[in-house]
């Protein structure tokens, strides 16, 4: 057996390599929210239905979708990640989201991470159910974190989503609550800003201050948290002109 120096080179590679700790991430909280939504596209009469029919057509069932956000610490880095799991085991449903497409807000000065359009199949809800959360860094190590949705639905026909009119001056919420989300885009579809309020109107200027010089209308999604069930009823997309 011969023996061999690793040189300036491989000295300087071999620090390298021991510097590479990879550490597991950690998360320090988990955050989830369910979002109702106007259905994406009319329910076809059942049969033996017209529009003339008496009969009154079964209530529509609203666009579900939840949220997740993760409050993490990873030593080795905030781009250290790389995926998101989210699975139903008992019923073999499962999700995977990319860094890629992972969502970033700030709360109270902390980054959140996650994902806010996972979708069940049609006809199946979300209540109920065991969820498990994975996160996955670029080395392979893992953090989990299992939550229960503890909150059901309403029924279709009691369902009132909000909207914004606009009187020239200022923009109305209707349908508004004292929690109403507003979330404000531009013309390619980039969040400008959003915020809360408890107002029911506010002056045109509040809002198309964020509008960018170059112009474009603004888009506007208005979203209004019921206080008791815990979810959020979110309005259609609005485009409003200068």
């Amino acid at each position: 057996m011969t023996s061999k120096s690793l040189g300036a080179g491989g000295l300087i590679l071999g620090l390298l390599l021991f510097g590479c700790r990879n550490n597991p991430p950690e998360i320090l909280s988990l955050s989830w929210q369910l979002w109702l939504s106007p259905p994406l596209a009319a329910e076809s009469p059942a049969p033996g239905e017209t529009p003339g029919n008496s009969r009154s057509p079964a209530p529509v069932a609203p666009t579900v979708e939840l949220s997740v956000f993760l409050l993490i610490r990873d030593e080795d880095g905030e781009d250290d990640g790389a995926y998101l799991y989210l699975s139903d085991p008992k019923e073999e449903l499962f999700w995977e989201i990319p860094a890629a497409e992972w969502e970033k807000v700030t709360l109270d000065g902390e980054s959140w991470i996650g994902y806010s359009a996972f979708r069940l199949p049609p006809g199946a809800d979300f209540y109920g159910r065991s969820l498990e959360l994975i996160l996955v860094d670029r080395s392979g190590q893992q953090a989990r974190r299992d939550f229960r949705v503890s909150v059901r639905p309403p029924d279709p026909r009691t369902l009132v989503f909000p909207r914004v009119e606009d009187r020239g001056d200022s923009l109305r919420f209707i349908n508004a609550g004292e929690e109403t989300l507003v979330r404000l885009f531009d013309s390619q579809g980039k969040l400008l800003d959003e915020f809360i309020t408890g107002r029911e109107e506010l002056p045109r200027e509040v809002f198309f201050e964020k509008v960018p010089p170059q112009g474009g209308g603004l888009g506007m999604v208005v979203s209004v948290r019921d206080p008791e069930r815990g979810y959020w009823r979110r309005g259609e997309r609005q485009t409003l002109e200068r």
